[in-house]
């Protein structure tokens, strides 16, 4: 008997090694940190505003159009970063997991840390009523799935996905740039549409 299978409404999540100049550490160490639950992050939530990040939020946009138009096939809109934050985690640190809300998509580039230990998990909102334990976990079946990373990666995803730091297992500290992003322009259909 002959059967198929596919993948109904995935969230596609894009990944990227992106080349940035190496001096932008030294532009981070004079950046304020504040204490929040679980590991740091800093006092602006708008770090990419900031002028002397100019040339890393070009390319972060020029790597997010690619996701946005040529995967998502989003070619009629245009886009933009609403929020942004570092976030430092040392040794022993994570966070709660989360979504973001008020955007469409989310990114992070992982600037620092130890490549391999730099961990985030995405969780699957829609489970099952019954929990059967599968003799094996692939995409179909899991209830979260984790991600390792190399320092440099860039990774876009869409904001409802809840996800978390996984507990940073390293002497050398974490640090991450965050964002969030939102369509502008005109948008939508009929008594949907919206003009930001």
């Amino acid at each position: 008997m002959q059967y198929e299978t596919f993948n109904l409404f995935p969230k596609i999540i894009f990944i990227h090694n992106l080349k940035f100049n190496k001096n932008i550490m030294k532009k981070i160490d004079k950046i304020n940190f504040r204490k929040i639950a679980t590991s740091s992050r800093s006092e602006s939530n708008y770090i990419l505003e900031n002028k002397i990040f100019k040339d890393l939020k070009e390319k972060i946009m020029k790597q997010f159009y690619i996701y946005a138009h040529d995967i998502l096939k989003y070619k009629n809109n245009k886009f933009k970063i609403t929020t942004s934050w570092f976030t430092k985690t040392l040794e022993g640190e994570d966070s709660v997991m989360h979504n973001h809300r008020n955007c469409m998509f989310s990114g992070v580039l992982y600037l620092k840390g130890e490549d391999n230990k730099i961990k985030i998990q995405f969780w699957n909102p829609y489970t099952a009523n019954f929990y059967v334990a599968p003799t094996e976990y692939n995409l179909l079946n899991s209830e979260h799935q984790m991600f390792k990373f190399p320092k440099n990666t860039l990774i876009f995803f869409p904001s409802e996905m809840y996800h978390k730091i996984e507990t940073y297992r390293s002497k050398q500290e974490r640090i991450s740039l965050a964002f969030n992003i939102i369509p502008i322009g005109k948008f939508g259909v009929e008594d949907s549409t919206l003009e930001i």
